[in-house]
């Protein structure tokens, strides 16, 4: 296990950007509002037979799921609280949404890849366009098409993928109440639906009536070709719910370079020096991640935040590239300290990239491929066995209420420090501050507990006086009442 107490993220509630043309009831998206410690450890998730398995996703309950090969079949999988189960009928589970809905890719009984959706149980083959075939993501190849994209389902329970059609044509559909609609094309014979937002917005590519694969956006009946950086090709990767889509394009010069589009324009988000990058994932703060070359032509995992660039680095030397960002701003990714090295999973997270470790195995093989907002990283490790398997890292706990009550104490002393507070003014949130500490160490939790309740108060006196703003009361308030809420669980 590995242990960061000075990683101490105080994530008091805020609330992202309004999406443009976001109706004024539209809910804003909100960061957790409990503080959270750094703290790393991994479980090996195993297998339902066979020896090796894969975690694809996990979403913001902790439920994983995923696939494994045994006796020469492919397997979908959910894993949730320590239990694996596996999703009748499937080959390979995707995506879960917060509903607890999996989608992925099953077999029908005469043997046709077909689009499934398990809830509760059961298995809903998601049906084709007319044609033969389905796929929501999980690498299915199509066709002849090169870059099929994966699809997904969104926490309304919306799924997106790519299905034949009667002519034999592949086309992106939406999934929505047990019907599935054609979203077209621009113009050519294939498009492929790549991610949908909780506002039902839909990502993909298509082909161009002059056959360049271009990345569209459909939203209420309306498919929208984004266009590209100057070259004949884009690709999306991840769309936001504000709207937002990231990918990569081909620019004038024949390079590919990553792209953001919103409202309409496309901008390159540039390179490090390098001839390329792409774009991978964006957050619903805006935070976009990827990779990047540099000068020296090293692929590195890059941060987009606000216009500016930020190289992430490695560990160790070597490569690395970005696979997902949650809303805390936590990144994951993989790396290689040598071309001939084993990959490493990383956490990169307020400047610091740490290596996650694997499962024990001979040269510690690891790859983290996503992350929810709880801090939980999936992706896969070898372990001891010398296998891959399916694995899930936990990379925050909550504050243990000594460490809130430090956390508070060095905002007190920055507010003094800033001049929000004076020396006089400080002197009786420090005293309440020593006085639950006391009590902490001495075993004490309904004393402290309520030193830390006159504190809430002291602190709100001082707020409807003027004397702090209203943000940096709640941010004091806010991790008091979590240490309270702690010690008055503790018998």
């Amino acid at each position: 296990m590995k242990r960061n107490f000075l990683a101490l993220l105080v994530m008091a509630t805020t609330a992202a950007c309004e999406r443009p043309t976001a109706p004024e009831t539209e809910e804003p998206v909100r960061s957790p509002s409990f503080s959270l410690v750094q703290e790393v450890s991994v479980t090996d998730l195993g297998t339902l037979g066979g020896t090796s398995s894969s975690a694809f996703a996990v979403n913001d309950l902790g439920q994983v799921v995923g696939g494994w090969p045994a006796l020469g079949e492919s397997h979908a999988f959910l894993w949730e609280a320590g239990t694996m189960t596996e999703l009748a009928g499937g080959h390979c589970a995707w995506r879960v949404n917060t509903l607890g809905q999996v989608v992925g890719n099953g077999r029908t009984v005469v043997g046709h890849v077909h689009a499934f959706l398990w809830q509760a149980g059961t298995a809903i083959d998601l049906g084709t366009l007319g044609g033969d075939v389905s796929s929501v993501g999980c690498g299915a190849r199509l066709g002849s098409e090169v870059f099929v994209p994966s699809g997904g389902i969104n926490n309304l329970g919306q799924a997106v993928g790519t299905s034949e059609t009667a002519t034999g044509e592949f086309h992106a559909f939406l999934w929505q109440a047990g019907a599935l609609t054609d979203l077209g094309t621009l113009g050519g014979s294939f498009s492929g639906a790549q991610a949908i937002n909780d506002v039902g917005q839909v990502v993909g590519v298509s082909r161009t009536a002059a056959g360049h694969l271009h990345a569209f956006l459909w939203e209420a009946g309306t498919l929208t070709d984004l266009g590209t950086l100057g070259g004949e090709r884009s690709f999306p990767k991840s769309i936001n719910v504000l709207g937002q889509v990231v990918g990569q394009s081909e620019t004038q010069g024949g390079e590919f370079h990553a792209f953001l589009w919103q409202a309409g324009v496309m901008s390159d988000l540039g390179t490090l020096g390098g001839s390329g990058s792409a774009a991978t994932a964006i957050n619903n703060v805006g935070q976009v991640v990827g990779w990047s070359t540099t000068a020296a032509g090293v692929f590195h995992a890059v941060l987009w935040e606000a216009g500016t660039m930020t190289d992430l680095g490695t560990v160790g030397g070597g490569r690395s590239d970005a696979s997902a960002v949650n809303d805390l701003g936590q990144v994951v990714g993989q790396g290689r300290r040598a071309p001939d090295a084993d990959a490493y999973a990383f956490l990169w997270q307020a400047g610091t990239m740490t290596d996650l470790g694997g499962l024990g195995g001979t040269g510690s093989f690891a790859a983290a491929g996503g992350i929810n907002r709880l801090g939980q990283v999936v992706g896969s490790a070898r372990n001891v066995a010398g296998d891959i398997h399916a694995a899930l890292w936990t990379t925050l706990r909550p504050a243990t209420p000594e460490e809130e009550v430090t956390v508070i104490e060095d905002a007190v002393t920055d507010l003094v420090g800033d001049g929000s507070l004076s020396d006089g003014q400080s002197q009786p949130l420090v005293a309440s501050l020593d006085a639950a500490t006391r009590l902490l160490n001495d075993g004490n939790a309904a004393g402290a507990a309520r030193l830390l309740e006159a504190f809430v108060r002291q602190v709100d006196a001082f707020v409807r006086a003027g004397i702090l703003s209203a943000e940096d009361g709640d941010r004091l308030t806010t991790a008091a009442r979590n240490a309270i809420e702690q010690l008055s669980a503790t018998p």
